[in-house]
């Protein structure tokens, strides 16, 4: 079980294939920048996000410790395809159009210090 959000709720989730179906039509769209939050330990999911950010011509910002980690390991290890050079600083994010640029963060579930809320309360990005 990778994620036990919402496991004592009966009923079935939507699938992981709708979830991703609908963040890459979201970041297809977009015509600025884009901010996913996600669980950094959510490989799958990261790694759909991070294709879905290279086959739109964006570059990738990772915000928040366990995600630098997370996707940083992935990639030495090869379970992440993906160039280092995809991959962009929280202080060059301004270098380049917001339409080239997904961040990529923790905090989906509105924790304190994590990086959206950092983001939220404008103390990054």
């Amino acid at each position: 079980m990778c994620e036990s959000t919402n496991a004592e709720t009966q009923g079935f989730a939507p699938s992981e294939k709708y979830v991703i179906d609908e963040l890459k039509s979201i970041i297809e769209m977009c015509p600025g920048r884009v901010y996913v939050a996600t669980f950094a330990s959510n490989l799958q999911r990261i790694d759909e996000i991070i294709q879905i950010a290279v086959k739109n011509k964006r570059k990738i910002c990772l915000l928040g410790r366990s995600m630098n980690t997370n996707v940083g390991i992935s990639i030495d290890i090869g379970f992440l395809n993906v160039s280092k050079s995809q991959f962009i600083e929280a202080r060059d994010v301004n270098k380049y159009p917001d339409e080239e640029v997904l961040i990529l963060c923790t905090g989906s579930q509105g924790e304190e210090l994590a990086a959206l809320n950092q983001l939220a309360n404008g103390k990054n990005v």
